[in-house]
Parts: C-alpha cells; structure tokens; sequence
C-alpha cells in the first residue's frame, strides 16, 4: 500500500512498467510489464487512492485515432517466487510475433546480426573528426573491441568539397575491417535529417529538436538508410525518438523493417522501454530507455547514481530487455565514488548484446581487468542469481557461455565493505582456471588486483568488496593431459 500512495504523491503519480512489487519478506514477487504493442501507444500506471493502479495513457488521456487495424499491448502480470525467476522472466518476448522470413530469412540467427563490443567517441569526449576516429579503431583493436560507434556531426563534419560524408564513412569502414573492427554510425531520430545542416543560425549547435516535424515517409528512410549501408557500416545508434505515441512506435518499426532490408543492425536512444520487440526484428540488439553511465559524463560518479540503484536497475527496468547502459567508467570525476571492479562488474550484469563501453579505450587497456574486458561476452547461455542478493544491499550474478563461466558481484553499500563467500557449486567440470578481479582491499584504491587461481566445483572463494565496490571472475574449464588422465 505505501508504495502505491508514495508514487500518487510524487508529480503527476504515474510510474511506468517494468514495475516490480513483493511483501516485506520478499516471499514472492509481483512483476508488471508491457509486451508487444507495435504501432500502439505504451501506457503507463496511474496510482489510485485505494493503492491500486490505472492502466493510462499519460499522452493521450481522451483517446486518439488510428487508421487500419488495431492490436493493442499486452498488459502482463507475472507472478515469481525468487530473483531468480525475475531475471529469468522471458514472457516478454514470448508473447511477440516470430521474425517475418522474408527479412529474416535465418530467423534470430542472421550472420550479419552480430553480437559484440564496441567503443564510443562521445562520452569518452574525443572529437568526431575522421582522424580521431583512425585512432580509436586502432586502439578498439587493442582492446579486443568488435565495433567502433561514431556519434553525433560525422554527416556533416566530413564533407569536403570533393566528397561527400557518405564517401569518407566509406574510407572508415574500409579502414576498420582491416582492423576486424565494424563502424556504428548516430543519426537523429529522423533519419533523413541532419540536425546541423538544418539550424538556422551559426550561434546555433543543431536545429532545435522539439521544431522537428519527423516525417513518417519510409522512402525518405529508406535513402539515408541506404547510403549508410553501401558506406559498409554495420549499424545505426537512432537518438531522440521522441515519445512512444503510436506515431513514434510506427516509426521504429519501419525503421527496423527498413534496416533489416539493408542487413543493419539497430540501437534506440532517447525511447520507449522495450517491449519484446528484438524478437519480431532481432537486428535491434539494443536500446537505452535507462537513467544509463551516459548521466555521468559531466561528473557526480556514485553520489549521482549509487551503486543501490544499479541493483534495483537489473531487477526492474533489465526485466524488459536489453538496455544500452554504456558501462564500465573508470574516469574520475565521472566514475568517482565506484570501484573499477564494480563498473566491471555491471558490464556483465546490464544485458546488452552489443556492448556499447563509455570510456576512452586508454582506461581500459591500462587496467588490470583488460583480460576481462577481451573475453566478456555480450549474449550468455544461462544465468542464476546467486543466493544472498537483496535488492538496494548486494547482487551476486553467475553467467555461462559454452563452456566458462563468469560470476560478478556488486556492493550496494556506501559506506561499508561486504563480504561474499561464493560456492562453486554450479560447475559442471572438476577443475577451472580463475581469473579474478578484485577490488584493492589493502590499498583501498579504486583499481583492480587481477590474480589467478585454480578451484574446483564445490569449492569456496571468499571474496571482499569495497563500498560501492564489486568483482568480476572468469572460470575457465582446464581440460585433463593425457598423464592427468592416466594416473
């Protein structure tokens, strides 16, 4: 009840699903989601004065039109026992259409549709110009990077008077796949626009957004699409969808459709949460709609966003899908207040199969994580919530690709460590080959300790985090030699 009377007190008292909501003793928990919904208006929940919610649409209270047929959202109530069951919740999707075989042909497994790692020029504050790009592919390479995402001015900043952005794109993407790396390019959320080229005057940084008339015309779309695609980058970062109205919803699906027929990948920014939508067009591999690392570029670190609330982010709004949450910021002042291993950490437990990292590349590669940050994967085979998670205090998460292992834990506290003994008893194998990254206890620094160790299934491992500290440890399976094997 007090939940429900605290939200109709705060603004307009309306929250939006995911929302999760459980007794005292967390006995149980109650998980309300939206699923589906493309082309109709997402909703949100209007808190009643008998501690019930209202299914509202805060945009359009009195209704609205819309020409053709009519499938509304699914409204889910999903009931679970543990918090386990909640990062497990797959209904979300499930209750999406399978990918139409004419754009997916392989259905969620198109080779073009691939999941990785990539570095990012914008938060790490490094110019947009084509020479600093150069440098960040390289230093990509270096970090075991997949993909290199340009962000906002490339279309405009690169055309000169013999080419144009499109043909220099060109010269990039070239470039990188020599490196192995694949190129990520921003655009605003009409894609058709460039936001620079259309400001009215030159004290102006870009056009003003909310005077943009998006057009909903897929030919247009289609175009910059296009010359995107024949440029040979790999995806588009689509920023500033600016409600999910049903006009905006129709427009991110065209735009998926549009994508899928170019063989691009798709990341939303400024959007609805999701609502299964990666499963009816697996080329979205991610989208923000998160209070994401993006927040910290000017400062404030773990006063600004405690680690509390990176925990309760993975049991309400990670519910939903994938979030772009641009993790693992270990500058300071922007980082400050986080231990490196806990950002580490929440690299691994913020899903995203394409695994945007917020900071410059040199961070990284001086960190005693960087084997970590090589190997992580960004799609996993299983997962458990270890025992002893609790909301806002601590979160303990195993993960399993192939064959290894990976286990990360992140301290809610501020203001003490905390100590978890972790049981390996979720190993298959006998054997494993740890690599472990700690935070520096002794030194009470906010760097990683990297050590290694063999341990075996059953074993235990104690392990101390700092306040809004964390750890992250890969297990590798040792295979049996031949000699091992005889005696």
């Amino acid at each position: 009840t007090m939940p429900v009377l605290e939200i109709m007190n705060d603004k307009d008292g309306r929250t939006l699903p995911p929302l999760l909501m459980y007794p005292e003793d967390q006995s149980h928990y109650i998980v309300i989601l939206e699923g589906g919904g493309f082309g109709f208006h997402g909703f949100s929940l209007l808190a009643q004065e008998d501690a019930s919610f209202k299914v509202d649409y805060a945009e359009k209270p009195e209704g609205w039109e819309i020409q053709g047929g009519v499938e509304t959202a699914w409204k889910i109530i999903c009931t679970v026992n543990s918090l386990n069951e909640v990062v497990n919740t797959d209904i979300v999707p499930n209750v999406c259409p399978a990918p139409d075989p004419r754009l997916f042909p392989n259905g969620m497994n198109e080779p073009w549709i691939r999941p990785g790692k990539s570095t990012w020029n914008w938060w790490a504050r490094v110019s947009v110009d084509f020479e600093e790009q150069l440098k960040l592919v390289n230093l990509a390479a270096q970090m075991g990077a997949d993909y290199h995402l340009v962000d906002i001015g490339w279309d405009q900043k690169w055309m000169t008077e013999t080419k144009s952005a499109y043909d220099v794109l060109k010269e990039l993407c070239d470039y990188a796949a020599g490196k192995g790396i694949g190129i990520w390019v921003w655009k605003c959320s009409d894609v058709s626009l460039n936001l620079e080229l259309t400001k009215k005057s030159p004290k102006q940084k870009f056009q003003p957004l909310e005077k943009v008339q998006v057009s909903l015309d897929i030919e247009e779309m289609r175009a910059e699409v296009k010359r995107i695609a024949d440029a040979g980058a790999k995806g588009i970062k689509l920023d500033y969808i600016g409600s999910e109205n049903s006009k905006w919803k129709s427009y991110m699906e065209n735009f998926m459709k549009v994508c899928a027929e170019y063989r691009l990948m798709v990341d939303f920014h400024g959007c609805p949460t999701p609502a299964g939508e990666m499963r009816t067009y697996p080329n979205e591999v991610t989208r923000e709609a998160i209070f994401g690392g993006e927040k910290l570029r000017g400062g404030g670190g773990a006063k600004k966003k405690p680690t509390s609330q990176y925990i309760d982010l993975i049991f309400t709004r990670l519910i939903a899908g994938h979030a772009d949450y641009t993790p693992g910021i270990f500058s300071h002042p922007q980082g400050e207040g986080f231990t490196h291993a806990m950002q580490l950490a929440s690299a691994m437990m913020f899903t995203s199969s394409m695994l945007c990292w917020a900071d410059h590349p040199e961070q990284y590669l001086a960190s005693e994580g960087l084997e970590i940050i090589k190997s992580l994967p960004t799609v996993w085979d299983e997962t458990i919530v270890l025992p002893e998670t609790e909301l806002d205090k601590l979160s303990v998460f195993a993960r399993r690709k192939g064959n290894d292992w990976y286990v990360a834990g992140i301290n809610g506290y501020a203001d003490k460590n905390q100590t978890y003994l972790l049981n390996l008893d979720f190993l298959d194998g006998e054997k494993y080959d740890a690599f472990i990254c700690r935070d520096d206890i002794d030194g009470h620094t906010h760097l990683i300790k990297a050590d290694t160790a063999v341990v075996g299934r059953n074993e235990t491992m104690d392990l101390n985090m700092l306040p809004s500290g964390g750890m992250i440890i890969r297990l590798t399976e040792k295979h049996k030699t031949s000699k091992e094997h005889h005696q």
